[in-house]
């Protein structure tokens, strides 16, 4: 077991651009990596954190926590570098309309985990955390009272 950690990561959407076309195979890739990883997760889809008026380059942002377990074996520093080398390289390609990076170390106290949040469990089990329930699911059911399939 590696010490614990929490990396959020950011995704803004170029102003214009049909976040219709970008938001689903990020979270869908995004979702993959803490399944694959034993994370949890919560997706805060339209953000407002990361609007800023005076910056007319972007328009809507979401924002994705991670939080290691104690099933977690990547450490953040590995998991940070997956990031940017997975969207790094997609720059170019399949996501013209979308800039994703992760939140520097320093700034997590300011967007603190949520208390409603999904853990991947065996394939194709979730454990969501809501409102202070628990219940299990598998990825194909819809997940109650949720944004983020």
């Amino acid at each position: 077991m590696n010490k614990k950690f929490r990396v959020n990561v950011v995704v803004m959407y170029f102003k214009n651009t049909n976040i219709n076309n970008f938001q689903p195979p990020i979270f869908s890739l995004l979702k993959t990596l803490a399944w694959l990883h034993n994370l949890d997760y919560a997706i805060e889809p339209n953000s407002p954190a990361f609007y800023v008026s005076h910056l007319e380059l972007y328009g809507q942002s979401d924002l994705i926590y991670f939080r290691s377990t104690s099933d977690t074996q990547i450490d953040a520093k590995a998991f940070r570098k997956i990031i940017s080398d997975i969207f790094y390289r997609s720059r170019a390609g399949m996501l013209q309309g979308a800039q994703v990076f992760y939140q520097l170390q320093k700034t997590l106290p300011q967007y603190p985990f949520p208390k409603d949040y999904i853990r991947p469990l065996n394939y194709p089990y979730l454990e969501v955390h809501k409102d202070g329930q628990t219940s299990v699911c598998t990825s194909f059911q819809e997940i109650p009272n949720s944004d983020d399939d």
